[in-house]
């Protein structure tokens, strides 16, 4: 009796739900090939660093200077302060901001604040400065 009144119960609720749906909204499609971003993960780096050219490894101090290694044991300043994406454009951060140059001489800031490493994983600052990671954070749809 109990396992029966449980059940109508649930079913009334069940159907109550389903028919407060608005019946007039627009069905929206979304064509098969296409990607949606549900979310980006970002995480801090565990290392602090990013990959860079000729799997370099890139990071940034305490007073915000660039500083790169072949081994990620020897850090040597980078004095100009830059360094490549994947795509051959030069980064740096200027004032805070991510800012990229075709040739390294006329900077444009970087909307989105990411950029992707030599390793193919995207990377962005936090507020506080952290570097952070994430594997899916490039352009979808």
């Amino acid at each position: 009796m109990k396992t029966i009144f449980l059940t109508t119960a649930i079913t009334i609720v069940l159907c109550t739900m389903y028919q407060t749906a608005d019946a007039n909204a627009p069905i929206r499609f979304i064509p098969r090939d296409t990607i949606i971003q549900i979310s980006e993960e970002w995480l801090p780096d565990p290392d602090g660093a990013w990959v860079g050219v000729d799997n370099s490894m890139y990071k940034f101090d305490s007073k915000k200077e660039l500083y790169w290694s072949k081994n990620g044991k020897k850090w040597s300043l980078v004095k100009t302060g830059m360094w490549q994406d994947i795509n051959a454009k030069w980064m740096k951060i200027d004032k805070d901001e991510l800012m990229w140059s075709a040739d390294g001489k006329e900077w444009e800031r970087v909307a989105d604040h990411k950029w992707q490493g030599h390793d193919g994983n995207w990377y962005m600052f936090d507020k506080s400065g952290i570097l952070l990671i994430s594997k899916d954070a490039g352009d979808k749809v």
